[in-house]
């Protein structure tokens, strides 16, 4: 669904490398560190101040050398790469597994660079006409294998790409200005010089940099970098074990804002600094403190929805709404408010009724919203990500005294889905009732993919999805209604008394249950070509506690007569054989990973004793992959653990033309 990469992206800040590895199919709702700068870094003021009481010889060197550094100046980007960056007339953004360049002058759309099967990437900057990026590559060639991790260059005149240093971890931020490249990461925080050519030269240890002015019992924000902070904005947020602390840009007089605990819901600029904040009524409250007095601050909206602060540009505030939902589609809305200090809450509510962008997720596309540069603001042009067709663009607007102007979808497309070649999602909704209909017990959302077309084997593929829908339905509706009888089984059987009440029992208008079944625009067809098609379709159940349970289905059907394949339909090997291929493939994972439960020798023999032509698999462009379920060999956090045969290891019953 719409949270997963906000989970990722806390789960990258807070936790370590197991739920790291995840990252790629969670998702959560965050608080936004999109950051924007008010102007580019100066050349200090003194040598003017001093010049005056230098000879007139004297004063005209003083001026050739500031002249001097100027031209000199390296420029660096605005911005925040999990956003928008913007230098030199142009903007830089990432979505899914692409850095793409945009003219503001032309609307011309690139692509920068384009990441392999297999690799990653978390973070870039652009810096000195180079693009520096992480890349993050699986050893072995499987998503799940031994990762590394490597620090890139792409100049932006010649296209030539360079390997500048290898990483002991992921990236989470890039940064660089003033001839120096700021790494960091989880428990990494490295900084190099840059040569002339704005490559890395060596390194600095960071009690060297500002780093090093730190006031004593205070680190560095989860969210953004010190240096980009103190470089752009003139002040130094930072954080103590307690709330957000903000110090003089050399870190001296040090302020705790004491009603700031969640540093994550902030978002600073050059004068002001803005939190949202919760009130004692589950409200949320956006207030602007003043970086001159921050004892002094104004509010300036109050709402019950759920919000994050994503950009401010002149004077105002941009907001986005989420209303996403773990049982259907999302809707997000993007909306702005006057910021200054003498704006009034109240008119700002009345702005805010009117949405700059909307964006409503689709059936089939419950996915494919990406908190990677879907939203910013450039002068009177602001960019949205939106759908159109089961495809993703980037929509333009020009911003006017209200809400602004039509929406333009600029070319080419971000992303498009395979569902369009093949027909479209359909989606049902219910809400689960107790079995006297009083109460809500929770909710459940079922897609289908509904393939277009006549004729017998359509037919016979839609048939499928329905039956699969339709199973989907009848169990939510089972299991609400089993679990709403345990729960009351076990009211009335605690201690003998029908009066003692279970902690999940104490508010019975809240619903206890959802399921969902998603047929993803991301990753819903995992193998087309004319005649076969590979269909995966994505479910989550949630029965209380800590998570919900995920399940996953594949259909691998025959185009032609639209008949459901099984893995013996698919290849003629011996099961010996494959319980022998895919044993060995799991023992060489566990090897490099020690993901599962068991040993590398004892899994290869518990997988091999499984493997039968019944079990789960499902075809990709490279080969047949077989998977496990979460717990099945591996904890909840290594998710679907999979392996893949290459068609060539494999004696095939059809053929592919992949």
């Amino acid at each position: 669904m719409a949270q997963k990469e906000w989970k990722r992206e806390e789960m990258k800040q807070n936790q370590g490398r197991t739920e790291q590895n995840q990252r790629k199919k969670v998702q959560k709702k965050t608080g936004y560190r999109a950051v924007l700068a008010a102007s580019m870094f100066l050349i200090a003021a003194s040598a003017a101040l001093s010049a005056c009481q230098k000879s007139p010889a004297a004063e005209t060197t003083a001026q050739t050398q500031a002249a001097e550094e100027t031209e000199g100046a390296v420029s660096t980007a605005l911005g925040a790469a999990d956003r928008v960056l913007e230098e030199n007339g142009m903007l830089y953004l990432k979505y899914r597994t692409e850095i793409r360049s945009l003219s503001k002058e032309t609307g011309e759309m690139k692509t920068l660079c384009q990441f392999d099967t297999g690799d990653e990437n978390s973070t870039f900057w652009v810096y000195g006409g180079g693009l520096y990026f992480d890349r993050i590559q699986a050893e072995s060639g499987s998503t799940q294998g031994t990762e590394l991790y490597g620090l890139y260059r792409l100049d932006l005149e010649s296209g030539v790409e360079e390997h500048l240093a290898d990483l002991t971890d992921q990236p989470s931020v890039l940064y660089a200005s003033k001839n120096r490249l700021y790494v960091k990461g989880y428990n990494m925080n490295v900084i190099y010089t840059l040569d002339e050519n704005g490559k890395t030269a060596g390194e600095l240890s960071p009690s060297d940099t500002i780093y090093g002015e730190i006031p004593a019992g205070c680190s560095e924000l989860f969210n953004g970098i010190l240096p980009y902070y103190t470089e752009q904005f003139g002040y130094m947020p930072v954080q103590n074990e307690t709330c957000l602390v903000i110090a003089d840009v050399d870190g001296s007089h040090p302020r705790e804002i004491s009603d700031i605990t969640n540093t994550s819901s902030v978002l600073f600029a050059k004068d002001a600094f803005f939190a949202l904040l919760r009130d004692g009524n589950g409200n949320t409250q956006c207030y602007r403190y003043e970086v001159s007095d921050p004892e002094k601050r104004t509010l300036l909206y109050e709402t019950a929805e759920n919000i994050s602060l994503v950009q401010y540009q002149d004077g105002y505030l941009y907001l986005m709404e989420n209303q996403a939902s773990q049982i259907s589609t999302g809707k997000y809305s993007f909306k702005r408010i006057a910021a200054d200090a003498k704006a009034d809450a109240a008119a700002n509510a009345a702005e805010a009724q009117n949405a700059l962008f909307t964006v409503e997720e689709e059936p089939g596309m419950t996915n494919d919203f990406s908190m990677y540069g879907n939203f910013y603001v450039t002068g009177n042009q602001a960019y949205c990500q939106q759908f159109k067709d089961y495809g993703v663009y980037l929509g333009e607007k020009t911003l006017d005294d209200a809400a602004g102007g039509e929406v333009t979808l600029l070319e080419p497309v971000l992303f498009q889905s395979p569902i369009r070649e093949l027909g479209h999602v359909e989606a049902q909704s219910e809400t689960l009732k107790s079995a006297d209909g009083s109460r809500e017990l929770g909710s459940v959302y079922a897609e289908r993919l509904v393939f277009d077309g006549e004729g017998d084997a359509v037919e016979a593929m839609n048939q499928t999805m329905q039956e699969l829908q339709a199973s989907v339905l009848s169990a939510a509706r089972t299991d609400s209604m089993n679990l709403d009888t345990e729960m009351s089984i076990d009211t009335a059987e605690t201690d003998g008394s029908e009066e003692e009440v279970l902690p999940q029992e104490a508010d019975a208008a809240q619903p206890i249950y959802s399921m969902a079944l998603t047929i993803d625009g991301d990753d819903a067809i995992t193998y087309l070509d004319d005649h076969y098609v590979c269909v995966r379709a994505d479910g989550y159940e949630y029965t209380g506690g800590a998570h919900g349970t995920p399940f996953r289905q594949y259909f691998v059907f025959d185009r032609e007569t639209g008949a459901r394949l099984s893995l013996s339909d698919v290849v003629e090997n011996p099961v010996e054989e494959l319980q022998a291929k895919v044993g060995a493939a799991f023992r060489e994972l566990a090897e490099k990973t020690n993901f599962a439960f068991e040993s590398p020798e004892d899994l290869e023999h518990t997988v091999a004793d499984g493997i039968s032509y019944e079990s789960p698999f499902y075809l990709s462009e490279t080969g047949v992959v077989f998977y496990y379920a979460p717990y099945e060999i591996a904890s909840y956090a290594e998710g679907f653990p999979e392996v893949t045969i290459p068609y060539s290891e494999l004696e095939m019953r059809i053929a592919l033309s992949k």
